[in-house]
């Protein structure tokens, strides 16, 4: 009965921490519908609550999990959205400025015969997750949407961050597309499962 109890609090807990990382990632994934996403987030949490070797059983959490070297892979491997890739359309050698947390790209290479059907251009979107496990608090700070049509050309792009996060906490960092058709100059954004993709870059 002890065993339940313990199993039931965290799981309680893995599903406040599965709800704060989607709203947070709203910016990301307003437009995009998965009914599958809540249910992998699900099975990925506990999965990283496990890694926190520091806490007894109940006490265990997701926040000492992502601090160790297994919990940061397991969350790296997650697929936010199984249909896209990133690299399966945008491909470039990303860094991140540790201080300011700016975003470049160098080396670009947009594969466009990957565009969904319909698509006239892609929107490059950058953001930073503050995750604050003290406070129970999450944050995310994003740059302006780069918009890139057919004809971009440019080598390189240099993406800076509209505000920075607070010291202290953890810091992850989030590159996303979406993909937009062009009508009379307005860009309306295309909503089926293979127009979004959203990969996490690193942690800082």
């Amino acid at each position: 009965m002890v065993l339940v109890r313990q199993n039931f609090s965290e799981f309680g807990m893995c599903a406040k921490v599965k709800k704060l990382f989607r709203q947070v990632l709203f910016p990301f994934l307003k437009d995009h519908k998965d009914p599958s996403l809540h249910e992998r987030m699900m099975k990925m949490f506990p999965k990283i609550k496990n890694c926190d070797l520091v806490r007894e059983r109940e006490e265990r959490t997701v926040w000492n999990g992502l601090l160790t070297d297994n919990g940061k892979q397991i969350f790296s491997d997650f697929r936010y959205t199984p249909e896209r890739a990133v690299r399966d359309t945008f491909t470039g050698n990303i860094s991140i400025d540790p201080e300011t947390f700016d975003c470049t790209v160098s080396d670009i290479h947009i594969i466009y015969d990957q565009f969904p059907a319909q698509a006239t251009h892609m929107g490059l979107l950058y953001g930073v997750v503050h995750l604050d496990a003290e406070k129970h608090h999450s944050e995310i700070f994003m740059a302006e949407k780069v918009i890139l049509g057919k004809k971009f050309q440019e080598n390189e792009l240099n993406i800076p961050i509209k505000a920075m996060p607070e010291k202290g906490g953890l810091n992850l960092t989030y590159i996303g597309l979406k993909f937009y058709q062009k009508v009379s100059g307005d860009f309306m954004v295309l909503k089926a499962k293979n127009t979004y993709a959203l990969e996490l870059i690193c942690f800082l």
